[in-house]
């Protein structure tokens, strides 16, 4: 099989950062995920090379995955209160 080299038309790769951004992912993240990569290797091969979020995530990553935590929650939730965090009351034993 011969690889040429071929120019990605701008349309395509447009298409391709908006599909990424969509689903709250990198471009090389979307990539990996649409061609069945994960971690370098391909899905097909059945190695189980999945390593946890901590080990493998980007500072940007984090932050995206942090941001949507934070959002989960409820914008009305009542904070802790100074008495909530009082180091009496969390060690009343």
């Amino acid at each position: 099989m011969e690889i040429q080299n071929e120019q990605i038309s701008p349309e395509i790769i447009q298409a391709i950062i908006a599909q990424a951004a969509a689903r709250g992912l990198s471009v090389n993240d979307y990539l990996r995920l649409t061609h069945g990569l994960t971690n370098g290797t391909t899905a097909q091969t059945g190695q189980s090379s999945e390593q946890p979020f901590y080990e493998t995530a980007t500072a940007e990553e984090w932050v995206r995955e942090f941001t949507k935590w934070a959002e989960s929650h409820g914008p009305n939730t009542p904070g802790l209160t100074r008495e909530d965090v009082n180091r009496e009351r969390m060690y009343e034993d």
